[in-house]
């Protein structure tokens, strides 16, 4: 009770007659299950967020059938996957590299730069690579889903930030790899020789001889294996 407008207060007010009505204990207790109830929401949302946008690329691939001009690499479902990759969100390791085969599905450096390159320099590019290569291995079907990504991988490892020029000191990574025993580095090669060739298809009359010689140690090495 108060006589003064609230300035001093007289006798108390009970709500409850424990000591507590909401003990320290019980509120750590309630808080520790909150956290773990919130942990296997986020984790439901994310593989529901998973789930939902294997059946919008499915479409999409289905669509890219029909019409060679591809995904579109700028679809919101894709910037969002991508963006929360980049950003280094945490997931389970199976949702990363389910969300990683999709940006390999689904990147492209020519359509925008950078939806392949700044994965694979990112946190996750080791994992980013190793899946798309054993994707584009073991797929009898849907493989060439890949092709782009792991061309833009190849361009990567023999350029990095260079312009892409062809020379003879170019030439000699994709070299190295036509002359490996193992299958990848021999794809690896081929997807660099046909992408060079493709960068190259203009070339004036004047200079074609000079650029046959510096395809030459990519002969000399196709010729051994």
């Amino acid at each position: 009770m108060s006589d003064d407008d609230g300035a001093t207060w007289k006798g108390g007010l009970l709500l409850d007659e424990r000591e507590s009505s909401y003990p320290d204990d019980r509120r750590a207790e309630d808080v520790a299950k909150m956290h773990s109830l919130d942990c296997r929401v986020c984790h439901w949302l994310r593989q529901c967020f998973i789930q939902r946008y294997d059946v919008r690329m499915t479409e999409t691939h289905r669509k890219r059938i029909r019409h060679p001009h591809g995904t579109d690499v700028t679809a919101p479902p894709v910037v969002l996957l991508r963006q929360c990759l980049l950003d280094e969100v945490q997931v389970t390791p199976p949702t990363l590299r389910a969300a990683l085969r999709q940006m390999g599905r689904n990147g492209d450096e020519d359509r925008l730069e950078g939806s392949v390159i700044k994965l694979r320099r990112g946190r996750f590019g080791e994992v980013f690579q190793e899946v798309v290569e054993a994707a584009y291995l073991e797929c009898a079907v849907g493989w060439e889903a890949y092709n782009t990504a792991m061309r833009d991988f190849v361009m990567e490892a023999v350029f990095f930030d260079q312009p892409q020029e062809f020379s003879s000191e170019v030439a000699a990574t994709p070299g190295s790899w036509l002359r490996s025993a193992d299958r990848l580095p021999q794809i690896r090669a081929a997807l660099a020789c046909m992408r060079l060739a493709y960068l190259n298809r203009k070339v004036a009359d004047e200079d074609r001889a000079a650029l046959d010689r510096q395809w030459q140690p990519l002969r000399d090495a196709s010729a051994t294996c």
